[in-house]
């Protein structure tokens, strides 16, 4: 796969994406699922790592709105959640060029 700036773009913009509808899934699934079984709560826990860069991102947010962190762990939160969702978009054009 060729890298240039606009792959990287796209890759970070497809991972925020795919981790803003698995937010949504997460949330839904999280509130109907019985967390007795281990394939219920396996599929939660894959469903939390897709989720991560936008639950990452809302977190710091929330915090820098409220105040209650230092600047440097809103920033660090913020950094952590690009380069998930970098990873994450990578992994799905990897995926679709593959394909």
């Amino acid at each position: 796969m060729h890298f240039d700036f606009q792959t990287v773009i796209l890759a970070l913009l497809a991972g925020f994406v795919l981790s803003l509808v698995m937010s949504q899934v997460f949330q839904f699934v999280s509130e109907t699922v019985d967390m007795k079984e281990d394939a219920s709560r396996f599929v939660v826990v894959a469903l939390m790592v897709l989720a991560g860069p936008h639950i990452l991102a809302n977190v710091a947010q929330k915090s820098s709105r409220l105040g209650d962190w230092p600047l440097e762990y809103i920033v660090a939160c913020y950094g952590l959640s690009f380069i998930w969702a970098g990873a994450l978009g990578f992994c799905v054009l990897a995926v679709l060029v593959g394909a």
